[in-house]
């Protein structure tokens, strides 16, 4: 009887053992499983926050000696060209304040979602933009924070005070116009740039600090931040 009891018990001992192992390996399943649906989620997010194209913004103004390319000088103007491909999208660019020099200012959207862009709202004539344009600074590839003073000589403004910036669109095709109107205090002249389009708010290379928007905005080479602008696509 003894014997038959201790049997029993037994049994029940290894079942209640058996069954905690499988709760505890079906517990740590669903875990695994919450991760591994974060992860894809996380994957997702990451794959819809990309640009849809990218391009260069070059002015007519070369020096005799080579070492400014694509400028626009105060007067001139400088456009480029985009595909509308969505009904709504957002712009981000950056051309550099070129007198800034080192101190690394660039224009760029005020927003680091982008200017948006929509069909809808630029069917016919010019849009404005100028407002949604702000000066910002990237001194270093690890910085990029936007101007609210002067910076010794250097006369911070509005985008107002220097360049006007339109869009209209012609034939399914974005065409952003940006003016330099810069002069006395203000004077500058506004390196090439490079530009991108997407179809969400997203935090861009104009946006993001860098080695190539810090090469643009101190220096006035779009090369490498183009690079970048591709990479994003």
């Amino acid at each position: 009887m003894e014997g038959c009891f201790m049997k029993k018990a037994l049994t029940l001992g290894l079942t209640l053992l058996a069954s905690t192992a499988i709760l505890t390996a079906c517990t740590a399943d669903k875990s695994n499983s919450t991760s591994d649906s974060s992860d894809t989620k996380q994957s997702m997010s990451t794959k819809t926050s990309t640009l849809l194209a990218g391009g260069e913004i070059v002015g007519n103004f070369n020096s005799d000696d080579k070492s400014v390319v694509g400028a626009t000088k105060p007067g001139d103007e400088v456009k480029f060209f985009v595909s509308a491909n969505e009904d709504t999208e957002y712009l981000h660019f950056a051309l550099m304040h070129a007198n800034s020099g080192d101190k690394g200012w660039y224009f760029t959207p005020k927003s680091e979602d982008g200017i948006k862009l929509s069909k809808s709202e630029i069917k016919e004539g010019e849009v404005n933009i100028t407002d949604m344009i702000a000066l910002y600074s990237a001194p270093s590839a690890s910085m990029v924070k936007e101007v609210s003073a002067d910076d010794g000589k250097l006369k911070y403004g509005e985008a107002s005070k220097f360049v006007t910036a339109t869009v209209k669109m012609t034939d399914n095709v974005y065409e952003v116009t940006i003016k330099n109107i810069s002069s006395g205090d203000y004077e500058t002249a506004l390196s090439s740039g490079v530009w991108g389009i997407s179809k969400d708010k997203m935090k861009a290379f104009d946006h993001t600090p860098s080695e190539g928007l810090n090469e643009l905005a101190t220096m006035g080479h779009r090369d490498a931040l183009y690079k970048v602008v591709l990479s994003e696509e």
